[in-house]
């Protein structure tokens, strides 16, 4: 596997998803044949000799078809992976930029005060009750009087 041109054994990526849909696609169909040739026929019912073989080369023909239909599905997302994670990387990118850019000045003024780092905080005293208020507070946070 080479990273640098997103290949598997020489496949590029529109090969690896073509392959991977065609395995699909043969795996679902012997998936079918197999679910519709276990029902039983117009001959004999009773013939169990004939409904045993009929059963085990139908549950052969589902298991090929299963496994092939899981291959195709891995080939198939081995070929969509990159373009996929690069549709995401160039949408995503820029919004993922702004929001952690928002959120750093968020985390800066949004909170206050910094705890780590002390400033002196000015107080006004209530001439009614007494209470302590920030300095630009307008109404104390206690009785609601004027300051």
């Amino acid at each position: 596997m080479r990273g640098d041109d997103g290949s598997l054994f020489g496949l590029d990526r529109g090969s690896l998803t073509a392959i991977g849909a065609i395995m699909m696609g043969i795996g679902i169909i012997l998936f079918l044949i197999a679910a519709t040739s276990m029902m039983p026929s117009t001959s004999d019912p009773f013939d169990f000799a004939a409904t045993q073989a009929r059963m085990s080369s139908s549950f052969v023909t589902a298991t090929i078809g299963m496994i092939l239909l899981a291959v195709g599905f891995g080939v198939f997302r081995l070929g969509m992976i990159r373009p996929v994670t690069a549709y995401v990387a160039t949408e995503a990118s820029p919004a993922i930029e702004r929001v952690s850019e928002a959120a750093a000045e968020g985390l800066k003024e949004g909170f206050g005060i910094n705890p780590l780092k002390s400033e002196a905080v000015v107080k006004v005293k209530c001439r009614n009750c007494g209470y302590l208020e920030n300095e630009d507070a307008v109404y104390c946070g206690k009785c609601g009087k004027r300051l």
